[in-house]
């Protein structure tokens, strides 16, 4: 009995501390690289949006603009990045598998434009849905987000 017990113990512990590396882990911040946009004044925005939901809520997969990361998919949080006028892919290349979902979106001078991300269908390979929103549909899905980053 007491060696069973003994057992349990130490099975708890080693679950504690590899509960507690993961998280540390999870908790490191995000390097982002130099953005040229933000030096560039007649940049438009990008609002990252991804509103709270159960399904996919643990799947954190970056943000790229033109191939630069500026961010990641963090479910009830939002976040902008710069993105000097013209043509831009926007992405998020799967954490798991082959694969990235891209929007080509036409960037103005001042502009704001709005991308709401989500884990649909292919969440399982770490892709992240992205999508252009108008103004108005982001303006009221962002009241529930946390406060932005």
């Amino acid at each position: 009995m007491l060696q069973e017990l003994q057992v349990a113990v130490m099975l708890i512990r080693v679950a504690l501390i590899s509960s507690a590396m993961f998280l540390a882990a999870c908790a490191t911040p995000l390097q982002l690289p130099a953005n040229p946009a933000d030096r560039d004044p007649a940049s438009g925005t990008i609002v990252f949006y991804r509103p709270m939901a159960i399904f996919g809520a643990g799947q954190r997969p970056d943000l790229l603009i033109d191939g630069v990361l500026v961010g990641r998919s963090i479910p009830g949080e939002r976040f902008t990045a710069k993105a000097s006028p013209g043509h831009r892919v926007v992405s998020s290349p799967s954490t798991m598998y082959r694969g990235v979902m891209t929007l080509d979106v036409d960037v103005r001078a001042g502009e704001t434009i709005y991308v709401r991300t989500s884990m649909g269908g292919p969440s399982w390979a770490g892709l992240a849905n992205v999508e252009l929103i108008d103004e108005a549909t982001a303006t009221k899905e962002m009241r529930a987000l946390n406060a932005p980053r």
